[in-house]
């Protein structure tokens, strides 16, 4: 990701701490959530502007939304959603127009391509969100 990386770690930690707040949970899910709201709130640090890829389904769109509204609103970020397909969102951590994007349905192409043990160390994985999807119908 770009400069700020301990501050985009507490929004990822934050996103994925709303997202677990949001399913169907159990104790398990409570222990992490309080674990990941302590790491985000030891991130701390201003905001300022935060750039969301939004890709082209339906699933993303609502989760890109929602952590970009609990950006806003709990952390004062200047949103700017990005609609761009897959591999242009991961493109933009290099380039600067990207800073989050909020799913990964398991790309190891791209994941080779950006993340720092195997490629341009760009892209950074910040844990689950919760969120569990499946490629194809």
């Amino acid at each position: 990701m770009t400069s700020n990386r301990s501050w985009f770690r507490g929004l990822g930690l934050a996103a994925a701490t709303a997202l677990a707040l949001s399913a169907c949970g159990s104790s398990e899910i409570g222990s992490e959530t309080a674990k990941n709201e302590e790491q985000a709130a030891a991130a701390g640090g201003e905001c300022g502007d935060l750039k969301l890829a939004v890709n082209p389904w339906v699933g993303f769109a609502a989760d890109a939304y929602v952590v970009g509204e609990l950006a806003k609103s709990e952390l004062g970020c200047q949103v700017e959603y990005k609609t761009l397909k897959e591999e242009p969102s991961w493109q933009g951590f290099a380039t600067g127009e990207v800073d989050v994007v909020i799913e990964d349905w398991g790309h190891p192409d791209l994941e080779a391509k950006y993340f720092a043990d195997e490629g341009d160390g760009s892209a950074e994985d910040f844990g689950p969100t919760g969120n569990i999807g499946i490629i194809g119908w």
